[in-house]
Order: structure tokens, then C-alpha cells, then sequence
């Protein structure tokens, strides 16, 4: 076996998830990939394990009430993971380290690098609470943008796959097409592991997405005018497609848009495959 099959095999191991292999990102492979998820369990564990004895088998030195209550909010900046006791095993080898995890994280998709927040230089959708009551989106009675997961073959409308909200999440907070921002924590906007309102400006005009992961389907409400409709199902089907390929699955879904703004109602039609656009009809409320 010479040199690239060896590569080509490393690339097929990776994608059927029997191990990890990024050349672009390290030199190191992954056969398990125990020590990521650990080092990841760990970080998220800080949210919620309060108990003192309990942290002491994740920390090797304890952090501060305010980095806690900062991952809380899924901020957070690289040297907590120094104090995690997985990175004895994790940064073992010289190949990869600190910054080799981080790069690792940006490129999977788990976290979004932020700029001028006093919280933290990371955002990780994952440390966040769920909602534990309804969300229901105060500013508008219209209907959302529903993205739903369907069986190809039968059409049944499937649960939406764990863990490809808050990936969706970040691919759209890492996409450089248009700025996108977490929302403030206020009232007005949702900031869950399920639930998440973000900025996001098309032509210099800010408007918001709020997003609710409703386990059968994923709720999209666009503050914005009609004519960033468009703009905002390539968005959104782009951040779709690429979560569904990091995680190997094929996505059918269905998309309806109503406006939420002027008392016009702008319903989107979307072939279930190709995603094409179907139809557009425009009506006054």
C-alpha cells in the first residue's frame, strides 16, 4: 500500500465515523475518539455539575463562578480546557495540542470563533440549557418557516435527527456570506440548545432569525421584509445541507415561509429534493 492509498483509506475510516482523520487541521489520527468526546463532556459538564466533590473529578484546579456562569452562556475562551483532567490524555503527544482542539472544534462545526465579546473568545451552542417552558415568538401571530426531516421513500415526517440543530447553529454563525451574531440575552430572543435567535444583516439592514428546534420539525421566524426571503432559504438550506454532511446523513426536507412583518403573508414553496423554488404567492392579512 503506497502513500495515498493509505490517505484514501485514513479518508473512507473518517467517513464512515471509525476514526478521525483531518489532515488540513493536524497530523494526528484519531483510531478512538474517546478523548474528544471526553475532553468535550467534560466542558459541558462544568454547566450543570454544582456539586463540589463531583467537580473535583473533572477539574484539575477549579475555575471561577464567573467562567462558569460565562459557559452558561455558551461563551468561553481556550484555557479552561487546561484545567480539565481529560487533557492529560488528549495533548499527551506534541502533535496535537491546545490549539490543534481548537482548530479541530472550528472546523467540525461544535464551536464559532467571536470577536470583541468580553465573555469569551468561543461560542458553544451545546453548554446551553434547553427551554423548559414553550417558546412561542411574541412579535408576530404569523406562521414560521418549517424545516421538516422526511423519510425519502414513504414522505413520513421523521423526529429531526439529535444534534443537527445547534450544528445548523453554527454553520450559520461561521458562514462569511452574510454577518450573523448571537442576539442579546433579553426577553425578545431565544437563547437555548434548542431555541436560538440570531442578527443577521442582508443589504446593511439587520433583521433577526429565531429558531425552535420543535423535535418533529424546526420552526424559522424572519423579522425581516419579503424580499430577503430568498436570501434567507439559500441561508438556510445551505446550513442545512452542510450540517447533514457532517453528520453523514441525506436530508429530504420540506420549507413554508410566511412573512412576519407589514401584515403580508409570503408563502415559499420548495421542492423536496432539489430544493428548487416552487411557487410564490403574496397575501394581505
Amino acid at each position: 500500500m503506497n502513500e495515498e492509498d493509505t490517505k484514501q483509506a485514513l479518508r473512507y475510516f473518517n467517513d464512515v465515523s471509525l476514526m478521525l482523520y483531518y489532515p488540513d487541521i493536524t497530523n494526528a489520527v484519531f483510531i478512538d475518539s474517546k478523548p474528544i468526546l471526553e475532553i468535550l463532556s467534560q466542558l459541558l459538564a462544568l454547566t450543570y455539575v454544582t456539586d463540589k466533590n463531583t467537580r473535583a473529578l473533572i477539574l484539575i484546579n477549579p475555575v471561577s463562578r464567573t467562567v462558569t456562569n460565562n459557559l452558561k452562556e455558551g461563551f468561553f475562551n481556550e484555557d479552561i480546557l487546561e484545567h480539565l483532567k481529560s487533557r492529560s490524555v488528549i495533548f499527551c503527544l506534541p502533535e496535537f495540542q491546545l490549539c490543534d482542539l481548537i482548530r479541530l472544534f472550528l472546523h467540525l462545526n461544535i464551536i464559532t470563533k467571536l470577536e470583541d465579546e468580553p465573555k469569551g473568545h468561543y461560542f458553544i451552542p451545546y453548554a446551553l440549557p434547553s427551554y423548559n417552558e414553550p417558546v412561542s415568538i411574541k412579535e408576530t401571530n404569523a406562521k414560521p418557516l418549517l424545516i421538516v426531516w422526511r423519510e425519502e421513500k414513504s414522505e413520513e415526517i421523521l423526529p429531526f435527527p439529535t444534534g443537527l440543530f445547534p450544528l445548523t447553529i453554527v454553520h450559520l454563525l461561521n458562514q462569511k456570506e452574510y454577518i450573523t451574531k448571537i442576539s442579546p440575552l433579553t426577553p425578545e430572543y431565544c437563547k437555548f440548545r434548542d431555541a436560538m435567535s440570531l442578527k443577521i444583516m442582508f443589504k446593511r439592514k439587520e433583521d433577526t432569525l429565531h429558531l425552535i428546534n420543535r423535535y418533529t420539525n424546526i420552526e424559522v421566524y424572519f423579522t425581516g421584509p419579503t424580499q430577503h426571503f430568498p436570501l434567507v432559504r439559500k441561508l438556510l438550506t445551505k446550513a442545512t445541507d452542510n450540517s447533514s454532511d457532517a453528520m453523514h446523513l441525506k436530508i429530504i426536507t420540506s420549507m413554508h415561509l410566511l412573512a412576519l412583518q407589514r401584515g403580508i403573508a409570503a408563502t415559499v414553496l420548495l421542492d423536496p429534493v432539489k430544493m428548487d423554488l416552487l411557487r410564490v404567492t403574496m397575501e394581505h392579512k
